[in-house]
Formats: C-alpha cells, structure tokens, sequence
C-alpha cells in the first residue's frame, strides 16, 4: 500500500531538518569548549615559546575534563544522527 507523504512531510524534508538540528547542537557543544586567555599563552618579549607552550600544555591538562565531555557528547550526537538517517533510508 503506497501512502503518498502529505506536502513538507517527506522523508527527505525530515532528515534536511534534523541535519540542521544536530548540527546546531554539535555547534553548540563547542562553544563551551574554554579556550586559553592572556598573555600568558603568547610567545613575547616577556614569555619565551617554551614557557607559553608549559603553560598551554598545563592549561589542557587543567581543562582535560571538558574536552573529553564534548568528545563524548559529539559522539553520542554522532551516533544518534547516523541511526535517524539510517532510519530515514529504509522507508
């Protein structure tokens, strides 16, 4: 029995949303990400490129926790988006 998608609610349509959806979402998760501040992370006149690169690696290290959350959630996001499209295909 073929049953005709009434208009604006294809499976096509539906995926070109979610698309959008998760992709804001992911972009979203980045923008949490903390980012390095300061002159102490720049190589000048009063830092050496050895120092600033101490304190950056110490600051990552500092900040490991989040980055390893966004990774997670990017995955979960990831994984969520392929089984919708999945989905979606076999229609």
């Amino acid at each position: 029995m073929d049953h005709a998608a009434r208009p604006g609610q294809t499976p096509e349509r539906l995926g070109f949303f979610t698309d959008a959806v998760f992709a804001i979402a992911m972009t979203l998760l980045v923008i949490e990400i903390p980012r390095p501040e300061g002159k102490d992370f720049d190589a000048t006149d009063g830092n050496s490129k050895s120092q600033a690169a101490a304190r950056l690696w110490h600051f990552l290290i500092h900040e490991a926790g989040s980055f390893y959350s966004y990774l997670l959630a990017f995955l979960i996001l990831w994984i969520i988006w392929r089984q919708h499209h999945t989905m979606l295909d076999r229609r």
